[in-house]
C-alpha cells in the first residue's frame, strides 16, 4: 500500500471540516511519524486507510478488510478501538465483500507470492492481509490514549506479483507516483506491463470500494462518543 490517509474523528470545536488528512507515503516510520504529529496537533482519533495484500488466498481484490487487531513480527498485537470498529460493522455489514481477519504489519514489501505465504505460514494466528502502516499508526494512537480504527481494502492478491516498476515509482514521501522512474523501470523491464496494467486495475477497484466505505460511514467515520461541538 503506498498511499495512507490518517482521518480525524469530529473535532470538538465543531468548526469547519472535521476530518484531517495525512498522506505519508509507504512505510511504518513515515505512518508513524504522521501519526505522531497528527497526534501533536490534537486529532482525536485514527484510521489507517488505504490498500492492502492478500495473504488469504481466497481474497479478492476489492474485499474490505476490517480487523480486530494488528500483528507484526517485532511486537505484540495491536487491536483497534473495539466501540469503533463494531460501528463500522454495523455500517457495512451487507453491503461490501469484507473480511474481519488479522492484519499482518510487515516491515518490508511482500511482493511476490512466495514472500506472501511465508510471512502467512510464519505467523501462528494466520493474518489474512497485510500491510506497512497500521501497526506504526495503531501504536502511536495506543501511546496517546486515543482511539484507532483500520479500514483496509485488498488491491493485489495472495498469487499477485507487485512489479518491480510500480515499486520503484512509488518511493516517493507522499505516496505519489514518479512517472519518469515508472517509465525508465518500464524500459528496463518491458515484460512488466501487463502485470502492472493488472495492478492498476485492481487499485481503481479498491480504490472504489474505499469511496463506498467513506460514503457509507459518513464523512465523520462515525466515532462513537464524539459529537459535533461536543
Amino acid at each position: 500500500c503506498w498511499q495512507e490517509e490518517a482521518l480525524q474523528a469530529p473535532a470538538a470545536s465543531g468548526a469547519g471540516d472535521p476530518t484531517v488528512v495525512s498522506i505519508c507515503g509507504m512505510g511504518p516510520a513515515a505512518a508513524g511519524k504522521a501519526a505522531r504529529e497528527l497526534l501533536d496537533k490534537g486529532i482525536r482519533g485514527l484510521v489507517s486507510w488505504g490498500f492492502a495484500g492478500a495473504l488469504e488466498p481466497s481474497l479478492a481484490p476489492g474485499t474490505l478488510i476490517l480487523p480486530e487487531r494488528v500483528v507484526s513480527e517485532e511486537h505484540s498485537p495491536v487491536f483497534v478501538d473495539a466501540g469503533w470498529r463494531q460501528a463500522a460493522l454495523a455500517a457495512l455489514k451487507g453491503q461490501i465483500s469484507m473480511s474481519q481477519g488479522t492484519l499482518f504489519a510487515s516491515s518490508t514489501v511482500l511482493a511476490t507470492p512466495e514472500e506472501k505465504r511465508a510471512a502467512r505460514s510464519a505467523d501462528p494466528v494466520q493474518a489474512v492481509a497485510v500491510d506497512m502502516e497500521s501497526g506504526a499508526i495503531l501504536s502511536a494512537a495506543g501511546d496517546a490514549g486515543q482511539p484507532a480504527l483500520v479500514v483496509r481494502v485488498v488491491s493485489d492478491r495472495a498469487v499477485d506479483t507487485i512489479p518491480s516498476a510500480a515499486l520503484a515509482s512509488m518511493q516517493g514521501p507522499d505516496g505519489t507516483i514518479d512517472l519518469p522512474a515508472l517509465l525508465w523501470a518500464l524500459l528496463r523491464r518491458p515484460w512488466e506491463v501487463i502485470a502492472l496494467v493488472r495492478l492498476g486495475r485492481n487499485v481503481q477497484k479498491a480504490r472504489a470500494v474505499l469511496s463506498q466505505v467513506a460514503g457509507l460511514l459518513g464523512p465523520e467515520v462515525c466515532l462513537p462518543g464524539l459529537e459535533r461541538g461536543a
